[in-house]
């Protein structure tokens, strides 16, 4: 790791979306990248900026961009997982699946350990909704777009079996492990 000085991305096409980082989690991912693990197995051109878990507020706005969609200073979440949109996967909703699949910090471009990310296309973007939390912020924001996805999906997958009378028990009560009750909200 190094830390360097570098250029802010600029937009070069349409659907792309530049966003001035707020807060990026560390997750363990990262830590495998910085230390070399997966040298021999996933191909990452490097220099490579890391960081997948990204909140910030908008800086700048391709011009393919729905107009009235998003807007400069308005706070955003950037989804981990950037998939293809057309596969089998993508369309079932598992975009983390996707053969193709792109992911901040880890594949073709530069991630959140940084200013600005220049996001692929607005279609990334989860734009927050300030009113229902005033106090929502990039650092509460960034670990949901992928450490708490990870529980979030299982309990999905199996909140059937929840239900009055049944209990749960999370093993291992690491980053996902401790995201896990917080997805609580979202099972009702």
């Amino acid at each position: 790791m190094s830390l360097d000085s570098i250029s802010i991305p600029k937009i070069t096409h349409g659907e792309q979306v530049l966003v001035k980082v707020g807060a990026t989690g560390l997750c363990h991912s990262d830590l495998h990248l910085i230390n070399g693990d997966w040298e021999e197995i996933i191909p990452i051109n490097l220099p490579k900026t890391p960081g997948h878990e990204v909140a910030g507020w908008v800086e700048g706005i391709g011009d393919s961009v729905p107009l009235n969609l998003l807007e400069k200073g308005v706070l955003v979440v950037v989804f981990g997982g950037l998939g293809c949109g057309t596969c089998i996967y993508c369309k079932g909703g598992d975009e983390q699946m996707c053969k193709y699949a792109k992911w901040p910090g880890l594949s073709s471009f530069d991630g959140g350990y940084s200013e600005f990310i220049l996001v692929p296309s607005y279609r990334f973007l989860i734009k927050v909704d300030k009113t229902k939390n005033n106090n929502t912020n990039p650092e509460n924001l960034a670990p949901l777009t992928d450490a708490c996805l990870t529980p979030y999906r299982a309990i999905k997958k199996t909140k059937h079996l929840l239900v009055p009378g049944k209990s749960i028990a999370v093993f291992g009560l690491g980053g996902l492990g401790y995201c896990g009750p917080i997805c609580k909200y979202s099972w009702r």
